[in-house]
């Protein structure tokens, strides 16, 4: 956390380095002037300027006409600067691409059509399956079309009601850190319709978290998962040449495989297994698949010496 010394007072502000830093308020005013940046309403100064405002909670009070209060203009502009940090070095379409630091959940729930939906935690951690497949089949979707109808159909795949008799089953530990509905892919379009009305900048705030929870996920190569383990994520996407990562693995097909494997049992079964679950057992499969292709290798290499 930046912090912000008023000279003359013994006021401190503070001013968050990345994502991961950022109050709800925060994360709710970035995505709406990021929106009207990227809609191209306000330059990209203009946008530094006025999430300034908003973080460290001032009022635009002063003419920007007045030669006395340059002081004042030139240290929001200086200030203005820290908010580089939230974007890479890559541009698209002139555009600065946000960084992905986004994956904590700070919009837990949402209001629309007068009901409250509840979203899912850090990182998509506590997801099944079959909704973590069709959260990146609709997040892929909108980011191709751009249409809202897509985004809207992400959102109420993640975001449900509260699930019924919650305080019986909140003595059962698969369901106590998670408040929502079970998954049911049939209520979707039925949730979409009544979060029409959430607003846009919600909407996009919940577009970067979801963006940047399967970022984090697809790339994680040492994740805790508890106990003093870790888990390479990346390494089942891996390319063959071992430098990139790619959708070498693609996720619908992974519902079929594994369901052959009857690990877990069917179809959907599958789909109903935590999404961290399924990826632990892939990349220990593709463990499993590089051991034998060594050790293929290896015999394959004993034979040939023996023939000479």
């Amino acid at each position: 956390m930046h912090k912000i010394e008023v000279v003359g007072t013994k006021l401190v502000l503070e001013y968050p380095e990345n994502g991961l830093e950022f109050s709800k308020e925060q994360f709710l005013a970035f995505s709406k002037y990021v929106l009207m940046y990227n809609s191209k309403v306000l330059s990209y100064d203009q946008f530094r300027t006025r999430l300034t405002y908003a973080f460290l909670n001032l009022k635009r009070s002063i003419d920007a006409n007045d030669d006395k209060n340059l002081p004042a203009i030139e240290n929001i502009l200086s200030i203005s600067k820290l908010a580089n940090g939230f974007f890479s070095k890559k541009t698209q379409d002139g555009q600065k691409v946000v960084k992905m630091d986004f994956y904590r959940q700070l919009v837990p729930t949402i209001k629309a059509n007068g009901k409250i939906f509840y979203g899912p935690s850090d990182a998509l951690f506590n997801t099944v399956y079959g909704e973590f497949i069709d959260t990146l089949s609709h997040f892929n979707d909108y980011s191709t079309s751009g249409q809202i109808e897509h985004l809207d159909m992400m959102i109420a795949t993640l975001y449900r009601p509260k699930r019924m008799f919650g305080w019986f089953r909140n003595l059962i530990g698969k369901y106590r850190l998670d408040k929502r509905r079970e998954y049911n892919p049939e209520l979707t379009a039925k949730y979409a319709k009544s979060l029409r009305g959430l607003n846009l900048h919600e909407k996009h705030a919940i577009y970067l978290y979801v963006s940047s929870s399967i970022n984090f996920l697809l790339n994680a190569e040492a994740l805790d998962i508890g106990g003093g383990n870790t888990l390479n994520i990346a390494s089942i996407f891996e390319k063959p040449d071992g430098n990139q990562k790619g959708s070498g693995v693609g996720m619908l097909s992974t519902l079929y495989s594994i369901a052959e494997t009857k690990v877990f049992g069917n179809i959907n079964e599958v789909a109903k297994q935590n999404t961290i679950d399924v990826f632990a057992f892939l990349v220990d499969q593709k463990h499993k698949m590089k051991e034998n292709e060594k050790r293929l290798k290896n015999a394959n290499a004993r034979r040939t010496r023996a023939v000479r």
